[in-house]
């Protein structure tokens, strides 16, 4: 699973963190565990 971090993300600004697994996200929010490996987005949007 990867684990997306310092995400823009469209309709939820509170949030900026992703989990990725298998294609399809598995959840949305702020300190966000059971990843593989991290991907720091820079504040790009999701």
């Amino acid at each position: 699973m990867k684990k997306f971090i310092n995400a823009n993300i469209y309709g939820d600004p509170e949030s900026h963190e992703l989990l990725v697994g298998n294609g399809q996200f598995k959840a949305i929010g702020n300190d966000l565990n059971n990843a593989d490996e991290v991907i720091d987005l820079k504040g790009h949007l999701v």
